[in-house]
């Protein structure tokens, strides 16, 4: 530990005080622990534990049931600006800001980034409970997953077991308006959240959603309703939803109709009614492209290579036929064509349970209108379509459907 500062003591027979300018002081972090044992204990916090080494600059004053800081703290997470009062080891009252502060290293959590925040708080710390008390400001950087967030105001009010209060974003790629009403005692939430985005980029889905305001009102562990409009799509969700659950909840519903969704295990506790528009747009390019149609192809799981080949894949199709001297003709007609959909008899998703594949039947793919026609001819004439499965290398070469031979 390092201190250089000017400093005097006053009151030494009743509340000594401890006045002192700061000019220099660093502490190491085991340092520290044993320090905040002495004369803070109940500040004792995996956040602080977080901040590692500390170095520090400023007014400081202590007494036996007050702390006072005026200055600016150095830390392995960032530079931290202070205005603290601490009182009776149990009430804290102060203004905190930062240009720069890293919260994956405060939080311990590489998803976070930097943040720049103003807050203004004032808690009592109670213990075995949440502080009490009001956190009021706004953060005007927040990084999460790579991404930047700006101008985010927070008032937040905590009594017994209970937060209360507002966030609201007006970030011009993320704008939002989050109220809620959180039991700690029993992890209950009711809450009202408005989002409005630019767009989202879902990796499953492999297209942009644009647009997106969407709105949830209720309690996040029961009842609630979800309103959703983006471009292309319009929907209304009602019911006793899991958040968490929702998106493989729809993916399994989607699934049949979006061949770059994968089934996912149903969740059996939700109960839920919704109402669901898809217009024109990027998502309905996942059906069928504008001006394609969808063409059925009879298969089995020896033409399909042990149902090796799966929807989001490619195939060339091959005709197999004889000519007027019983000769046999057979070449590709079709190249680079991504399969839809794979179906059994029964219309099931053969990979729906894919520790248990069911009998390929119907191979969905989308060609043009013109090798729609060609196709179906030489279905009505009785000859063999074979698929062929290719690789990520011809894959990767190829420009889109095409016929591939005029003479066959």
């Amino acid at each position: 530990m390092r201190l250089k500062m000017n400093a005097y003591v006053s009151d030494l027979k009743n509340d000594a005080t401890i006045n002192a300018d700061i000019q220099d002081f660093a502490i190491k972090h085991d340092e520290k622990q044993q320090l905040l044992s002495l004369i803070a204990p109940s500040l004792k916090s995996d956040l602080i534990n977080n901040i590692g080494d500390i170095k520090y600059q400023g007014h400081f004053e202590a007494s036996n049931n007050k702390i006072i800081s005026n200055g600016y703290m150095l830390t392995d997470a960032g530079k931290i600006d202070m205005d603290i009062n601490f009182t009776d080891n149990t009430y804290l009252k102060g203004n905190v800001t930062t240009d720069k502060l890293y919260l994956s290293k405060l939080l311990n959590n590489q998803s976070f980034g930097e943040a720049a925040f103003n807050l203004n708080i004032y808690a009592q710390l109670v213990k075995d409970r949440i502080p009490q008390g009001t956190l009021l400001g706004s953060i005007d950087k927040f990084e999460y997953n790579g991404k930047n967030y700006h101008n985010i105001d927070i008032d937040i009010t905590s009594l017994k077991n209970v937060l209360d209060g507002s966030i609201k974003g007006k970030d011009h790629a993320l704008r939002f308006d989050l109220e809620a009403i959180y039991n700690t005692a029993n992890t209950d939430v009711d809450m009202s959240l408005h989002i409005d985005t630019a767009d989202i980029n879902i990796p499953s889905i492999k297209f942009p959603i644009k647009n997106i305001n969407a709105s949830l009102q209720g309690n996040l562990n029961g009842y609630k309703t979800i309103n959703l409009n983006t471009d292309g799509i319009d929907a209304n969700i009602q019911g006793n939803i899991k958040i968490e659950k929702l998106k493989d909840s729809f993916q399994n519903l989607l699934a049949k109709h979006i061949p770059a969704l994968s089934d996912k295990s149903p969740n059996l506790n939700e109960d839920f009614d919704f109402n669901l528009s898809i217009s024109q747009s990027p998502i309905t390019e996942q059906f069928i492209p504008d001006g394609y149609t969808i063409y059925n192809l009879a298969v089995d799981s020896k033409k399909t290579y042990g149902n090796s080949m799966m929807p989001g894949t490619e195939i060339d199709i091959y005709l197999s036929a004889k000519d007027d001297d019983q000769k046999i003709i057979y070449g590709r007609i079709i190249q680079h064509i991504e399969i839809k959909y794979v179906k059994d008899k029964d219309g099931n998703n053969v990979f729906r349970d894919k520790d248990n594949l069911s009998e390929s039947a119907i191979m969905m793919f989308a060609v043009p209108e013109d090798l729609f026609l060609l196709l179906k001819k030489a279905e009505k004439l009785g000859l063999d379509l074979e698929p062929v499965g290719r690789n990520d290398v011809y894959i990767k070469s190829g420009t889109g459907v095409s016929l591939t031979s005029e003479e066959l």
